[in-house]
């Protein structure tokens, strides 16, 4: 499998703060995202998407991206997420069936 870099996805946007049934929680493309979930974060220096994980500090209402694998241009091993600024996208892989 391998991710698909194109920018022009039409479920890419802003993890939005919100409430359901279990309380505060992030949403991304207006589904609940829940911790340890897979997501892609558009990365302007790199151009490109990192595939990784969320995770939440629901104390301090914080996300945090875990990324998989860090180009040379990211550094820290652990993004805190920046709502206004940074584009997400749930997970689009390629199928590579040979």
């Amino acid at each position: 499998m391998s991710i698909n870099n194109s920018q022009a996805d039409s479920n890419r946007g802003y993890i939005v703060k919100g409430l359901d049934e279990g309380g505060f929680r992030d949403f991304l493309d207006e589904k609940a995202i829940h911790s340890g979930a897979l997501i892609d974060w558009w990365s302007k220096e790199d151009k490109s998407w990192i595939a990784g994980r969320y995770e939440m500090d629901y104390h301090s209402q914080t996300g945090y991206f875990y990324p998989q694998a860090i180009p040379a241009i990211v550094s820290p091993a652990v993004i805190t997420i920046d709502r206004e600024n940074m584009i997400f996208r749930w997970p689009q892989r390629d199928n590579l069936s040979s």
